[in-house]
Order: structure tokens, then sequence, then C-alpha cells
């Protein structure tokens, strides 16, 4: 099933995850925004208890080509960057507004990179020694982050949790296929 990225599809999807969480039947939409481009512009992927939102927006300086990270907050659409890189991506966010998520650099010779945004500063979480990429997925109360990322050689890519400024390799079950990766991480640091 493919992710609709209109502004409508961003207001229902956002409505949804309201209604789930309130556990109402009725609930309100609300058009958070883009950055400028008049179709296939955002997608929301979180929404916290304070009602903050987090996702991506195409952007009008990319020539809608590219996509930006961003923080909806207080009525405003806050776009996180990309490190200098030429795309960014949100895809946890916890109660405190921090964000997990990806970006790619530019010109680094490495693919995807995992972010962690937290009081405005957005920090490149690293590898697990590989080049091939970092993929940020999820973040509890204590900005633990997690997802997988490509171990030394590129020879597997395997789950992590990011805490305190390092990273840990959490492995896979064995057998024939050595990947991993972790969606989800609760507030006691289970994956």
């Amino acid at each position: 099933m493919a992710i609709s990225r209109t502004p409508l599809a961003l207001a229902l999807g956002v409505a949804m995850q309201i209604m789930a969480a309130s556990n109402t039947k009725a609930a309100s939409i609300t058009n958070l925004g883009n950055f400028g481009c008049p179709s296939d512009g955002s997608d929301a992927v979180g929404i916290n208890a304070s009602g903050q939102v987090a996702g991506g927006s195409r952007t009008v300086a990319s020539g809608c080509n590219s996509n930006s990270a961003y923080l909806y907050s207080g009525g405003s659409l806050l776009n996180l960057g990309a490190l200098g890189g030429t795309y960014s991506q949100a895809y946890g966010l916890n109660d405190a507004g921090q964000i997990a998520g990806i970006f790619y650099p530019a010109n680094s010779g490495l693919g995807q990179q995992g972010f962690l945004y937290s009081d405005g500063v957005m920090t490149d979480i690293g590898t697990l020694g590989g080049n091939g990429g970092t993929a940020a997925y999820g973040i509890n109360a204590s900005a633990d982050v997690v997802g997988a990322s490509f171990t030394s050689g590129n020879a597997s890519s395997h789950a992590f949790v990011y805490s305190g400024g390092t990273m840990t390799d959490i492995g896979t079950l064995g057998g024939s296929d050595l990947t991993s990766v972790a969606y989800g991480v609760n507030n006691a640091d289970r994956s």
C-alpha cells in the first residue's frame, strides 16, 4: 500500500491518530500545511500527547523533488533541515518533541543516516561501522533511538539502540538471516 502525501491525506492521517489516541468517536481535522509544494506535499508519521506532529514535506527549494523532516507544534510547521544534506524524513516522535528519522548527507559517500532531533538540534547518530546506511525509526521518553544500521563491511544490517551518544548493536536471532531491525522501543528500554 503506497502512502499518499497529499495535504488531505495528511490531515486525515493525523485525525485518525488523534481518534485512536483519545479513544473517542469524533475528532477534528487540521491541515498542517507543507513547505510550499502544491500537491504530493507532506505526510504525518506520529503525534504525541501534546498534539505535536512529526513527518516530512516536499520543499519548494528542491523544486518539490526532495523532502525535509518537520515538527508541527503550536500551529507552526518547523523545517528540521537535513544536516547539510538533500533529504530528511521523521519516523518517530516522543512526548518531549524529540524526533528520530533519516537524512541523506551531501557528498559523503554514505547512504541514508539516522538522526536524533532534540532541543532544536539535529544530530547524526552514526553507524555500526558500515557505510551502507542507518535508519532511525523509534524513540522513547528517554530519547533512546532504535532502528537498523549496516555493520562493518556492509555485511549485514543489525538492529541498534542509540542512547547517551552511543550506538549499541542489538544483534540478530542467528540462523540464515543475519539481519534485524527495531521499529519501536518502550520506556523500559525494550526494543
